[in-house]
């Protein structure tokens, strides 16, 4: 029989043995010391100088002073002199300072952390996972880095979202305080689109892609294009608005029909143009002006033209169009003027357009 048991070496209380608690209490001691590891630090090599009674380490490498030939040896300071316990395989201790548990593998003390985990059915960082949301992370930045050709990767790094069926929806929701106020994906449909809310309840879809022509369409981009239902007379030198006020079509409302203005919704660059259809009133011997006015009293550059030459009545037209940068609100009309003879602006075929560039 030998003196100590086999996994920590504690000291057995022999037959016929004197002073039997001496024996005892230095099992006892060792118990204190090894069960619950909890070891002040591990990347010491070199003894404190002011250990207190009962501190323990687990020595790194190279250790010096008293600590010289117990690399990896738990260290414990006890009746002001250091005792010295070897570690076996599977070993664990953890170390409050850090934060951290490391384990023995036989040769050095490593960071005690699983190397694969598998068939998980839930998994919570820093938050609780559900059955509704079996991964749920609590973080301020998460970063997905590819494995190198010289680790045995690739170096390329592919994220793949799959779903079941086209009905189902696949994509990102992002929120503010719990507020969806964006969706991008493919949700219900092959289309991919971006949608945003202000409220996560009515969305505005301001892209999408047509998944079998590759054609992308921006559902939300300020657009328009009115026409005019009657002959609008213009009287002869005198700049006027043309009446512009029935909309083919008006995306974000931006074309106001009553007051035959374009107001911007958002500040860009917009490509504006118009078509004036001529109409005779007294004399083909005209002389037709267009321009394009910002705010009421601001000719656009590039938008002004003329029609010279002798006017056939509802067939010759004069086009304007230009670019022009508006701030929020900002409104553009057409405006209409005749020389050396009036005339008419022609219904339905005369017409005014513009939408958003950038």
């Amino acid at each position: 029989m030998t003196d100590t048991s086999s996994n920590l070496k504690l000291p057995f209380i022999l037959p016929s043995q004197a002073q039997k608690h001496v024996t005892h209490n230095e099992a006892l001691q060792i118990l204190d010391a090894l069960v619950q590891l909890t070891p002040i630090s591990s990347s010491r090599s070199v003894p404190p100088a002011s250990a207190q009674e009962a501190d323990i380490y687990i020595i790194a490498n190279s250790a010096t002073g008293v600590w010289s030939g117990h690399d990896h040896e738990i260290a414990v300071y006890r009746a002001k002199s250091w005792q010295f316990y070897p570690p076996r395989v599977g070993w664990r201790a953890y170390i409050p300072a850090q934060n951290m548990q490391i384990v023995y593998t036989g040769k050095n003390w490593i960071l005690d952390e699983p190397t694969k985990l598998q068939n998980l059915t839930l998994f919570g960082l820093n938050a609780k996972a559900t059955a509704a949301v079996p991964v749920h992370v609590r973080a301020n930045t998460a970063v997905w880095s590819a494995k190198s050709s010289g680790d045995g990767g690739t170096g390329s790094m592919v994220q793949v979202l799959e779903r079941e069926s086209i009905k189902d929806d696949l994509g990102f929701m992002l929120k503010t305080d719990g507020i969806c106020t964006a969706v991008l994906g493919q949700f219900g449909s092959d289309r991919f689109r971006v949608s945003v809310s202000v409220d996560g309840k009515s969305f505005l879809e301001a892209l999408s892609v047509n998944t079998s022509k590759g054609i992308v369409d921006f559902e939300a981009l300020p657009r328009f294009k009115s026409t005019i239902n009657y002959d609008q007379y213009i009287a002869l030198d005198v700049w006027k608005k043309v009446s512009m006020n029935s909309g083919e079509y008006n995306a974000q409302n931006a074309f106001d029909a009553s007051k035959n203005v374009f107001k911007a919704p958002v500040a860009g660059t917009y490509l504006m143009g118009a078509c004036y259809v001529y109409k005779r009133n007294s004399s083909d011997d005209a002389k037709l002006q267009g321009r394009l006015v910002k705010n009421g009293n601001s000719e656009v550059s590039g938008s002004f033209g003329e029609l010279s030459g002798l006017h056939r009545s509802e067939a010759y037209s004069l086009n304007l169009q230009t670019m022009v940068a508006l701030a929020a609100n900002d409104t553009i009309e057409c405006q209409a003027r005749f020389r050396q003879a009036d005339g008419y602006i022609m219904a339905d075929k005369s017409a005014f357009w513009g939408c958003k560039i950038g």
